[in-house]
């Protein structure tokens, strides 16, 4: 509606990944045609926008990393103790890894490794009653994931902090930050803002950008909990080992994600935009 209101260019930011139906594809088709710019945030959402409107013109630009605060200080909750933290930064939802950190955490147990790793959860851990299984069970009687992992025997492998303000401390408490979602997409708000304090990430998926397997983290295409549990394991033994990790990609998200670069790259596209709608006899008109 407001194409047909106005000439000025239209530039978006692609974002997400909204699940393949009659409507997306629609709505990616609409895009195209309001739309001079476009912008991705990773060479994953272009590729999807391909898929779904059939061509996907426009340019990649990262998202800028934010410099934590010289000040930052650790989460106060989380217990200075020997553990390896991995810290997970997103609410509840059956998409983005939960259960699988809970199915890693088994695998811990069944190591006979329990002392070793502490999950530091933070977010809304609220289920909801159409839930599969015992989750749905859970929420139907007012529990929670908390409840849930309690139920699953797994309680002493999981700290609880609820929703948190400032997630960065979380992070400055934490040796890691833990993303293995199952959309197997290793990038994300959480995953930059880890880099930039020097957390490696444990995520899934195969674009390696950002998580690069035994550099940056620990990154894995399909999912297997004993095999992340030995790898994690090994990474709490081997704390110069982490530290490389976590610098490593510090360095690399620094240079992707630098904002006074990715603020020109945008600010370049944007003139670009201008130029193309001043230069046709319509726009001169107006």
């Amino acid at each position: 509606r407001l194409r047909r209101l106005t000439n000025k260019p239209f530039t978006m930011h692609i974002r997400t990944r909204p699940e393949n139906s009659f409507l997306t594809r629609m709505q990616a088709r609409s895009i195209l045609k309001s739309c001079g710019k476009l912008i991705y945030i990773t060479e994953n959402e272009q590729d999807y926008f391909a898929m779904l409107a059939g061509e996907a013109p426009g340019a990649v630009i990262l998202n800028s990393s934010i410099l934590p605060p010289g000040n930052l200080s650790p989460h106060p909750d989380v217990p200075n103790d020997g553990r390896l933290k991995i810290a997970s930064l997103k609410s509840f939802s059956p998409r983005l890894g939960h259960i699988r950190l809970v199915e890693i955490a088994k695998a811990f147990a069944d190591m006979g490794e329990r002392n070793k790793v502490l999950f530091v959860m933070a977010g809304d851990m609220r289920l909801w009653s159409s839930l599969p299984g015992k989750l749905g069970e859970i929420a139907a009687r007012g529990g929670n994931f908390e409840d849930y992992v309690k139920d699953l025997g797994l309680a002493d492998l999981f700290l609880f902090l609820g929703w948190v303000p400032n997630p960065e401390s979380v992070l400055a408490a934490c040796d890691m930050l833990a993303a293995p979602g199952f959309d197997n997409n290793p990038w994300g708000r959480d995953i930059i803002e880890a880099y930039s304090l020097g957390r490696p990430v444990i995520a899934t998926g195969r674009w390696d950008k950002f998580v690069k397997d035994g550099q940056t983290g620990l990154l894995a295409a399909d999912f297997e909990a004993g095999n992340f549990a030995r790898d994690i394991l090994l990474l709490a033994d081997d704390r110069k080992k982490l530290d490389q990790m976590g610098e490593a990609g510090r360095q690399n998200i620094a240079s992707l994600c630098s904002p006074h670069d990715r603020a020109h790259d945008l600010q370049e596209l944007w003139q670009s935009a201008a130029c193309s709608a001043i230069s046709k006899p319509e726009a001169k008109a107006n």
